[in-house]
């Protein structure tokens, strides 16, 4: 059974932070399909966080080694796309759960602040949004709330690594956008700004000329000939007229 909960912005070239819900078919090994295989083509779309959940596992002495009975949440941040996720659960999705869900874009420079353990947990359905006011009210922390044993602490273990995948992801890519910039200090953007006001006054002079000039025709060859300088000189204009004055070595 597959699940696709669909957002703005989860096509392939785009960066985006998915949650991927796969819980396999407890029968999933008899088609001969090894849900770690699965895992690892996951991680080769991008960074991937991964947390399995143990709680169906029995005993040793009761363990049935031909079920499986793990199921798994990851946090993936990719540019593969939403349909490169479900390429790699081509194969379970017929009987195994697999929901995939976006949940952060990276890309996207921030004005709020990163989600809070219980928007998390109220957004993947574990808690329910008036118990995460309830708590907020009376000032209760999440340790608190398993304390008390309102909720699963594999849940609260899960929200915190996907609010610090999302924390990472976000800060990691944003550095990554930094660093590709380019960075031109204010001395070489006023050289940049007199060689344009310089090609400015040329063109103007240029096109005077050609005023002046009229209907004159000038042979096809000179033409020709003139043509390749001057494009020559200004792109070289343009590409090393902001450059330090170094001496050539």
């Amino acid at each position: 059974m597959a699940e696709d909960r669909r957002t703005a912005g989860s096509t392939a070239g785009h960066y985006a932070t998915f949650r991927v819900q796969f819980e396999p078919h407890p029968d999933i090994y008899l088609n001969g399909t090894n849900p770690l295989q699965l895992i690892a083509e996951l991680h080769e779309l991008g960074d991937c966080t991964l947390i399995p959940y143990l709680d169906k596992v029995p005993r040793m002495s009761e363990l049935d080694p031909a079920r499986c009975l793990i199921r798994f949440d990851a946090f993936v941040t990719t540019r593969a796309g939403r349909n490169a996720i479900h390429d790699v659960f081509m194969v379970a999705e017929g009987e195994s759960k697999v929901v995939v869900e976006e949940i952060d874009d990276p890309e996207t420079l921030r004005e709020e602040p990163f989600k809070r353990l219980g928007e998390i947990l109220a957004e993947r359905g574990v808690a329910k949004p008036e118990d995460i006011e309830a708590a907020v009210r009376n000032q209760l922390r999440i340790g608190e709330m398993l304390v008390d044993g309102a909720m699963d602490p594999n849940y609260v273990k899960a929200a915190v690594e996907e609010q610090e995948h999302v924390r990472c992801s976000c800060q990691k890519l944003q550095s990554e956008m930094r660093a590709q910039s380019i960075r031109v200090s204010s001395e070489k953007l006023n050289d940049l700004v007199d060689l344009v006001g310089e090609l400015v006054t040329l063109q103007a002079r240029l096109a005077q000329t050609a005023a002046r000039i009229g209907n004159t025709e000038l042979d096809k060859t000179v033409i020709e000939r003139l043509n390749d300088p001057l494009v020559h000189i200004i792109r070289n204009s343009l590409d090393h007229g902001i450059e330090r004055h170094n001496p050539v070595s």
